[in-house]
């Protein structure tokens, strides 16, 4: 338990049922570290530890406490991976941009990660995914540019973005919304539509939250749908940890740095 610190007001008790074995039951990653906490027995009861850092955005909770939580209210929210990876009970349970866009019975993909940047930064490296996908973009023959293109700022709906989606919404420093096009990508995805939310957490803290929803519109993508949700986290986490660097290097770099 070294190196973690607990809130003014101490552990907080989980509303999971009694436990039996003393010792750490669950430790869950937001993002990346420090943004993790542990869930621990004691007692016969289970407690949360939060660090620090935590206290800028909000209460963290565990992925299972999380889903215990949703059991609670009567959703049926999976919160495991691959569905959620990042994400905290307050941003997968707010309202998107996306959610306007397509009415989907399958459930959202949330992917996030805290970048240490002013969201205007961040949002500025957003806008290079008009020219690469920043996720193993070899393999599809995009380079990945490491500074700042000019131009890609200038936004308009309907543009083109990764080579794959047209841009539906947008509000500057906000958000980026998504929707996939053309016939290759619904022919393997269906209809998906996504959001990349910037929110300032202060601090000089920044938090990106990806949700994506979907629905399959054929025989292929009901077959594939099992397989979907971890190739997205695979390719998402590579494209969210780029983004955070550049935007990091970015920061430094208008600090004088």
């Amino acid at each position: 338990m070294s190196g973690l610190s607990v809130l003014p007001d101490g552990p907080r008790l989980d509303a999971s049922p009694s436990c039996e074995e003393d010792g750490v039951t669950d430790v869950e990653h937001l993002g990346d570290p420090p943004f993790h906490t542990v869930q621990y027995c004691t007692e016969g009861r289970i407690f949360r530890l939060f660090p620090t850092s935590c206290r800028a955005f909000g209460r963290c909770v565990t992925a299972s406490s999380t889903a215990h939580d949703n059991r609670r209210s009567g959703g049926m929210m999976d919160t495991r991976i691959p569905l959620v990876w990042g994400a905290t009970a307050e941003e997968i349970k707010a309202p998107y941009p996306c959610d306007t866009q397509l009415e989907a019975t399958s459930q959202p993909l949330f992917r996030a990660v805290t970048v240490q940047a002013e969201p205007s930064v961040l949002f500025r490296w957003l806008c290079q995914l008009r020219i690469s996908s920043y996720s193993f973009a070899f393999l599809f023959g995009m380079r990945t540019p490491t500074t700042l293109t000019p131009g890609t700022d200038r936004l308009e709906v309907g543009q083109r973005f990764m080579d794959l989606f047209d841009l539906v919404d947008y509000d500057v420093n906000r958000h980026l919304t998504l929707a996939i096009s053309g016939s290759g990508g619904k022919t393997i995805y269906g209809d998906l539509v996504v959001s990349y939310v910037v929110r300032d957490i202060g601090h000089g803290l920044s938090r990106l939250v990806v949700k994506t929803i979907h629905e399959p519109a054929g025989g292929l993508q009901k077959v594939l749908k099992p397989f979907l949700a971890w190739g997205d986290l695979f390719m998402m986490r590579r494209q969210l940890h780029n983004l955070r660097r550049f935007a990091e290097r970015e920061q430094l770099s208008r600090q004088g740095h």
